[in-house]
């Protein structure tokens, strides 16, 4: 059996294990070899809150300021709380910022930062439409894509598809 080694030089002597299992082995391990030392009452405390920030990271937070920023200066702040906003014409641009990244582009000519980015700022704006009750809710609704997709995976069930495709 040869040894594979994982990220950072951790060795791996088991074959056939994927690599998310492995981390967790490897994981456990560290864990039991490491036992933590006693935990302080204010981090127990904190491991129990709903917003744990500090898995988040900070930078992506930055550039969707930004993203909001232009936004801001172009439309208004906070405009889509003042009048209701479509879901549509989100959807729309969340899905052209997708094809233009998908397509190569990393960065959006007009505000200079990723497209990611503008699909966050775009996803923050529904989910603050929705919570506040300014969303015109014009989804398809249809409930189709739900069934084609449960179908689609039942599907991979009896007929894999190969785990990665060539670029």
């Amino acid at each position: 059996m040869t040894e594979t080694q994982l990220p950072f030089g951790f060795p791996l002597s088991h074959t056939g294990m994927s690599a998310h299992a492995a981390l967790a082995a490897v994981a456990v391990e560290m864990e039991e070899a490491n036992p933590p030392a006693v935990v302080n009452p204010k981090e127990l405390a904190g491991s129990k809150k709903p917003a744990t920030w500090s898995v988040m990271p900070r930078w992506v937070s930055l550039l969707v300021g930004r993203i909001m920023t232009v936004g801001a200066a172009k439309y208004g702040a906070f405009n889509y709380r003042e009048s209701a906003i479509a879901a549509s014409t989100y959807e729309d641009a969340l899905e052209r910022h997708l094809q233009l990244w998908f397509d190569g582009e990393d960065n959006d000519p007009e505000t200079g930062e990723s497209h990611l980015a503008s699909v966050i700022a775009g996803c923050t704006l529904l989910l603050d439409a929705q919570a506040t009750g300014k969303l015109v809710d014009n989804r398809q609704k249809t409930g189709i894509a739900r069934k084609v997709l449960d179908r689609l995976e039942g599907r991979l069930k009896d007929e894999p598809l190969p785990t990665r495709f060539a670029a």
